[in-house]
């Protein structure tokens, strides 16, 4: 096969990273005909269902179960326990994301340390000692504490709160 020939579109399969690695070292495995067959194949399943939301079924299964909800990008449908849309292979997060987490956890840490922080200054409170004393550093011990308590409690509202919605699916784009 020349290297017009191996670069067509004609030539072209669509496959994952290993199995496409895979094919092009084990030729002996892996016969031209047999990938021209799953490629006819494949097109022929995709002219099929042209214009029809995907199923998380294949053609020999007896009955469809009925999933809970569906995916916008694609139309598949998905159940709560999956982690990726088998339609558009988007992240489906229950709750929230590690952003939002990241987010709550700094406005929650905030919103006890700032004020803490403020009131120590009015009244002069020094929040660190250099003698060593444990009991002089009280101040820095409960900023810290309340603090990552504060941050925690965040986090859980915000988990609380995604979870009562329905399951949302990020799909990225490379532009």
């Amino acid at each position: 096969m020349t290297q017009a020939e191996r670069t067509s579109p004609s030539n072209g399969i669509w496959l994952c990273a290993t199995c496409a690695r895979r094919i092009d070292v084990d030729s002996h495995k892996f016969p031209q005909e047999l990938l021209y067959e799953w490629k006819r194949q494949a097109e022929e399943e995709a002219d099929r269902n042209l214009g029809k939301p995907r199923s998380m079924c294949s053609d020999n299964c007896a009955e469809e179960p009925a999933l809970p909800f569906v995916c916008p990008h694609c139309h598949t449908g998905f159940a709560l326990e999956q982690t990726i849309c088998r339609g558009c292979h988007g992240q489906i997060v229950a709750g929230a994301t590690q952003d939002e987490r990241k987010a709550a956890a700094m406005t929650g840490a905030m919103l006890v340390i700032l004020p803490l922080l403020f009131i120590y200054g009015k009244f002069d409170v020094k929040l660190f000692h250099m003698d060593g004393d444990f009991l002089n550093n009280i101040p820095l011990y409960f900023l810290a504490i309340s603090g990552f308590f504060s941050a925690y409690q965040a986090v859980a509202f915000m988990e609380k709160y995604r979870r009562k919605n329905n399951p949302r699916v990020f799909v990225r784009t490379f532009v």
